[in-house]
């Protein structure tokens, strides 16, 4: 039940006070002082939720009492009596003081105003059992601009001052400051309330970031004390599921999302080296990846996670970084403007030239756990910059058939988004066209890649492409699709001549050297038919130069013909002519 206080030298008066008040014992409880010093020791001894306090009294006065209410509990509301016009009275309380009320007394009119006290305290942000660390990420998060007061056992421990989320100053017992607020972040089972900030200008005594502030408490924390084992035990099952939802969200790319749920876990668990690696992974600073990675090192010296994190932050920092940017490969910290990892050596953008310099240069371990990590986030969400990523990975391992699935549903998923992904697929299609040596592997699952969201086929232009090797043929599609066309495929000549019967295309693609019926054969066929399958253009696709070719292609009535492999933009402007 919420305790009220009220201070006056007028024994009649708190009498009757006393008498009036009675009725309401089931809302709150009245306690009663003859003057300040008598306040001041029930205050040091029991919670108060709300002051009445006349103003004019001996030994200390009201006056004194609000100024020792303002340093020490400047969320208690505090009424005024008075029975005297002092010039600029209310102008003077008026930061302190919640309401003004007149002598004689109404006791109707001041139990409905310490109701209405008692409501503000209850709605001004009292919170009790969470962090001080996860309240201050909160605040930062909301931007908000209030004061935070901490209590434990109804005594007041220190304050925090935020404008627009950012710390600004601490004060804790004669601490204030940076000293203060690293004090009252460690500070645990603490009462907390958040309310406005004093009318008057804070000054600003704390420059250093939140997240910054936290780390650096933590780290004082952990040297000077040891967390209890069945403290630990009891919250095991909370942190072991933070820290798994951190570490999805971390695979993600989420790391601001990420780095919530680790500082939540580290705050709980300052033992957790996998926590602080993880956590180290989600940071921007130089100087707080040195303290996260420096307490997983010191938590686990032989996790070899951990010691690799190490090693490249120990590149990073050898060139002198401050502030960096994370490798989507390798999480490694590299320079905000450069546009490759100078430890796995991956190009984040797709560059033709680069690729072709650095294929063999790449750390092909760290990108084949990249891939991994990428198709196990893409089992569970479509992420945009994952797909991408996971195409250049297979880029550089090689793998252009799974590179060309990757690229077909991040087109997809670009198209419906309103995306401009046709520059990047087109150079990444035609370095593909440009390997003569392409090794088929096994594509990943169906069901990783056919799942996706697929844009509206509008009247477009029906090709046909006909090609046995499934590379090729996607690479043919994938640009053909790039330029508004739609594509139907065909393995060997046999289902060729079906898919030209069944869809009617506007123009076919044939390569020459097809399984079960060649493309000549495929060809003269066609031309031995009736009406708009006769007058379909053909292009004719061959991997041979020769003369002997040219003259039979002439002579067979194809359109035109492809020497494989070909350029797309040439592709492009050679069906633009016929179609």
């Amino acid at each position: 039940m919420s305790k009220i206080l009220i201070v006056d030298n007028d024994p009649g008066l708190l009498k009757i006070l006393e008498l009036s008040l009675k009725k309401y014992e089931n809302d709150f409880e009245v306690l009663f002082a003859g003057d300040g010093e008598e306040a001041v020791k029930i205050f040091e001894n029991q919670t108060i939720d709300l002051l009445v306090t006349c103003i004019i009294m001996p030994k200390m006065d009201g006056f004194a009492l609000l100024s020792y209410m303002s340093a020490n509990y400047s969320t208690i509301p505090c009424i005024v009596l008075t029975s005297y016009n002092l010039p600029g009275l209310k102008q003077k309380l008026s930061k302190s003081v919640f309401h003004f009320l007149k002598k004689p007394v109404d006791s109707e009119e001041l139990a409905e105003l310490i109701l209405k006290g008692l409501k503000q305290r209850e709605n001004s942000g009292v919170l009790d059992g969470v962090s001080v660390p996860s309240l201050m990420q909160i605040i930062e998060v909301e931007e908000k601009s209030c004061l935070l007061v901490l209590h434990s056992d109804g005594k007041k421990q220190g304050a925090m001052y935020f404008q627009n989320g950012e710390l600004y100053d601490a004060v804790y017992g004669e601490l204030g400051g940076e000293d203060a607020a690293l004090q009252l972040i460690a500070l645990e089972n603490m009462q907390m309330e958040y309310r406005k900030l004093p009318s008057r200008k804070i000054h600003r005594r704390i420059e250093q970031s939140i997240q910054t502030m936290i780390l650096e408490s933590m780290r004082i924390k952990d040297e000077n004390e040891a967390v209890g084992e069945i403290q630990l035990q009891e919250k095991s099952e909370l942190k072991t599921d933070l820290l798994a939802e951190g570490i999805r969200l971390c695979e993600g790319l989420h790391l601001q999302e990420a780095q919530k749920f680790f500082l939540q876990t580290v705050s709980q668990d300052s033992s957790n080296a996998l926590a602080f690696l993880w956590l180290s992974r989600t940071l921007m600073n130089m100087k707080q990846i040195r303290v996260t990675i420096g307490r997983a090192y010191k938590l686990e010296p032989k996790n070899l996670d951990v010691v690799h994190d190490i090693h490249m932050f120990d590149t990073a920092n050898k060139l002198g970084l401050q502030q960096v940017r994370r490798c989507p490969f390798c999480y490694a910290p590299i320079a905000v403007k450069v546009a490759d990892c100078n430890f796995c050596g991956v190009s984040f953008g797709f560059d033709t030239e680069k690729l072709a310099q650095i294929e063999e240069t790449v750390n092909r371990d760290e990108l084949h756990k990249a891939l991994s990590r990428f198709e196990n986030v893409l089992t569970r969400e479509i992420n945009r910059p994952v797909l991408f990523y996971a195409t250049l990975a297979c880029m550089y391992l090689g793998n252009f058939d799974k590179a060309l699935q990757y690229l077909e549903l991040l087109q997809k998923i670009a198209d419906v988004r309103g995306i401009n992904y046709k520059p990047t697929v087109e150079r990444i299609l035609a370095f593909i066209a440009s390997e003569r040596d392409m090794e088929v592997v096994d594509p990943i699952s169906e069901a990783k890649t056919k799942d996706a969201i697929m844009p509206k086929i509008l009247k477009q232009k029906k090709i046909l492409v006909v090609e046995d090797s499934p590379t090729t043929r996607k690479v043919i599609k994938m640009t053909l699709q790039n330029n508004n066309f739609n594509v139907i495929e065909a393995e060997d000549g046999v289902e060729a001549l079906t898919k030209i019967n069944d869809e009617q295309p506007d123009l076919i693609l044939l390569d020459v050297m097809l399984p079960k019926l060649d493309g000549y054969s495929v060809l003269s066929l066609l031309k031995q038919q009736n009406g708009i399958i006769k007058k379909t253009p053909v292009i004719m696709l061959t991997s041979k130069d020769g003369l002997r070719d040219r003259i039979k292609g002439r002579f067979s009535a194809s359109s035109a013909y492809l020497t494989k492999p070909f350029k797309p933009d040439e592709l492009i402007k050679t069906v633009n002519k016929f179609i």
